[in-house]
Formats: structure tokens, C-alpha cells, sequence
């Protein structure tokens, strides 16, 4: 075969894939992440499962009707008590999960070993509203019945006037916030892989004899597409995994995903990965140990931290004028812009050129990583520093 360097990459990058899945430590890292991911969904479809049937038992005294206790809250079972002290045994014995007493003066006391089941406080309080409201009624001699048949609370109608809003799809949120997870997630995983991988085959000076065959930008391009077909295995691995505990589970039915913003979130991963794995890559040729790894890494870990906690401390506040800005720089960009839609903060055309500013911004550090690779991937015995690297 003639020597070519879209040859030369391609062969790289199936050697790089062919390497990086025969390797025991990814192998088991993706294990470990599958297993995780499988028992997680299972342990949220319990949990969900426990809690929707769950009642609360209560045992109520005096004048109240275990009926008209319960229908403030559907998830409350009431019964009668002779007593207080009859109530309070109950509780002391476990029959009942708590106890409502009705004094004479109108007032109420909740019994409880501890603190009292979530949500049965309001409930206790909106049944002596009730009941103070039809005291009060009976006392001036109105009909109660002819009340409660008038008395009849308007809905509240909520009216949005900004004119540029474009509004929340919960669905698309969702899977938004999914994508977003699974897009730091991979990026983070097979960019510091591509980063030790480098600093390995320099370290055992594999990397001159590879370098006797094809040229540093190939080698690079080569591993980086090698790196990218490796995470979107990995992704796609994940995702199966995902779809098969939540279709098994039966949580996909309590979900609607909005798969019309896969393109956006496939087009944010490639260029994370690019972003991501070009920086971590040059990272790795800058030393010569494994060891040295950690300090070169330090300003791409700032960068991925900003990625990180950007969605994560922001997703609350994405109309700030601060999550405006992020949205439009990288890499930040690549996880809030697509929140930004999602809120309805942003039209189709906003993500799109957010995603062209990212492209551009990657295509800038691609063309910077490769002169650092080409200039420090040879340099072996000492620590390259980034300026240096730069400088040539």
C-alpha cells in the first residue's frame, strides 16, 4: 500500500483502538461504569417503586372523623382511638406511624416516635383550618352545607408577558440533562486516557519508532480519531446499558425523552472529545514519566472543572448574565448551551452559532496542540513546559 497521510492516520487510529481495548485497566473501568449505571437505574426504580404505594398509618381521638383526616392527604390511612393515651400507645407499640389528637380548645398535637412523616404536619394543619372554619360557621348559625357549596376557590391562571419567551419542554430538559451528564462523563474518561497513553509511549520511546514511519501531525490526527471512536463505543456501550435497565425497570415509562436534540448532543461530544483529548495529548508529550503527568495536567483540569460546574451550580440560574456568557465560550459552552434551549432561554439558531464559535475555538487549539506535540513528543529527560513547548 503507497503511503498516504490519510493512510497513516487511519492506521494509526485503528492501532490506537485495537491498544486501547485490549487494555485490562479501560476494560474494567467500563465495566465498573456499566455495572454502576445498571445498579443505580435498579436502585431508582426501587426506591420509586417503595415510595408510590407507601401510606402513612395515623390513629386520631376526639371529635375527629378518620375520613375527613385522611382526605387532606391520599397517602394517609387514619383510624379511631379511644384516647390520647390509647393513641399514644399505638404509636409506642408500632401500630401506627403517628397520632392526631383533637383537644377541646380547637388545637391539635401530634405523637410520633421522632420526627413525624413527611408532610403529615401540613396535613394535621389543614384539617384544624377546616375544622375551625366549620366551628366558626356553626357558631354564627350559617348553613354549612349552603357554605361549602358556595365556597367554591377560583384556579389561578398563570400569564406569561415576555414577548421573547420561548418556554421550558420538561421532555427535552430530561434528555438534556442526561446528555450533558454522559457527555463529561465519557469526555472526562477517554481524554485522560488518551493523555497517559501518550506519556506511556514516550516514556518507552515507542513513540520513535512510530515516528520513523509517519509524521507527528499524522500520529496525532491518528490518535485523536482513534481516541474518538473508542468514546463513542464507550457512549454507545452506556447508553445500550441505560436503555436496556430503564426499559427492564420500567422507569422509560415514566420519561419522555425528546431525541430530536441527539444531533446537538453528538455534535457537543465530538467536540468535547477534540477539544478535550487534543489538550490532554499535548499534556502527555510534555513529560517524559507518568509521574510528571498530574502537573501538566493542571490547566485542562481548570478548564474541565469550569465545563463541570458551570451546568451544575448554574442550571437554576440560566437567564443570568453570567450563564449568558458562559453559553458562548468554550468549553463551558458545549455543556450550557444546550440547557439554555432546553429552558427556553435560547432559540435553534443561538445553540447553533454557540456550536460554531466551539468549532472554530477547537479548530484554534487542534492547530496549537499539534505544534506542541511536534515540538516536545522528541524532547525525552526532562519536563517541557508549556510556553516552551509553544515556542519551540
Amino acid at each position: 500500500m503507497s503511503y498516504s497521510p490519510m493512510n497513516a492516520v487511519t492506521t494509526v487510529a485503528a492501532r490506537e483502538v485495537r491498544t486501547t481495548m485490549r487494555s485490562k485497566a479501560i476494560l474494567i473501568s467500563l465495566a465498573v461504569i456499566l455495572v454502576v449505571t445498571v445498579a443505580g437505574i435498579g436502585f431508582g426504580a426501587w426506591f420509586m417503586n417503595s415510595s408510590d404505594g407507601d401510606t402513612v398509618d395515623v390513629a386520631v381521638t376526639g371529635e375527629v372523623e378518620p375520613d375527613a383526616f385522611a382526605a387532606a392527604d391520599e397517602d394517609v390511612n387514619a383510624s379511631a382511638a379511644a384516647d390520647r393515651d390509647a393513641a399514644a400507645a399505638a404509636v409506642e407499640d408500632g401500630e401506627v406511624d403517628a397520632a392526631f389528637v383533637l383537644n377541646p380548645d380547637g388545637s391539635g398535637e401530634l405523637i410520633a416516635e421522632g420526627t413525624p412523616p413527611a408532610g403529615l404536619s401540613q396535613t394535621a394543619s389543614a384539617f384544624l383550618e377546616q375544622h375551625a372554619l366549620g366551628q366558626a360557621l356553626e357558631a354564627s348559625g350559617a348553613d354549612q352545607q349552603a357554605f361549602a357549596q358556595a365556597f367554591q376557590p377560583g384556579a389561578l391562571e398563570v400569564t406569561d408577558v415576555d414577548a421573547d419567551a420561548l418556554g421550558t419542554d420538561p421532555s427535552m430538559l430530561v434528555t438534556v440533562m442526561l446528555g450533558v451528564v454522559v457527555i463529561i462523563f465519557l469526555v472526562f474518561l477517554f481524554a485522560g486516557i488518551l493523555g497517559g497513553r501518550v506519556t506511556e509511549e514516550k516514556a518507552s520511546r515507542i513513540v520513535e519508532i512510530m515516528l520513523a514511519t509517519v509524521r507527528p501531525i499524522e500520529l496525532l490526527a491518528g490518535k485523536l480519531l482513534g481516541n474518538l471512536i473508542v468514546g463513542v463505543i464507550g457512549a454507545v456501550l452506556f447508553l445500550a446499558a441505560g436503555g436496556v435497565a430503564l426499559a427492564v425497570t420500567g422507569l422509560a415509562e415514566d420519561f419522555d425523552f425528546d431525541w430530536s436534540v441527539l444531533p446537538m448532543l453528538i455534535v457537543c461530544f465530538i467536540l468535547g472529545m477534540l477539544f478535550f483529548g487534543s489538550l490532554y495529548a499535548a499534556a502527555g508529550s510534555l513529560v517524559a514519566r507518568s509521574e510528571d503527568i498530574q502537573s501538566t495536567q493542571m490547566p485542562i483540569m481548570l478548564l474541565m472543572y469550569v465545563a463541570i460546574f458551570a451546568p451544575t451550580f448554574g442550571l437554576n440560574n440560566l437567564d443570568s448574565t453570567l450563564m449568558q456568557v458562559l453559553s458562548w465560550i468554550p468549553p463551558s459552552s458545549l455543556t450550557v448551551a444546550p440547557l439554555q434551549l432546553a429552558a427556553g432561554n435560547w432559540s435553534g439558531w443561538q445553540v447553533a452559532a454557540s456550536l460554531a464559535v466551539s468549532a472554530v475555538v477547537t479548530a484554534g487549539i487542534l492547530a496549537l496542540v499539534a505544534r506542541i506535540y511536534r515540538n516536545a513528543i522528541l524532547r525525552n529527560g526532562q519536563k517541557v513546559s508549556w510556553t516552551a513547548a509553544i515556542k519551540g
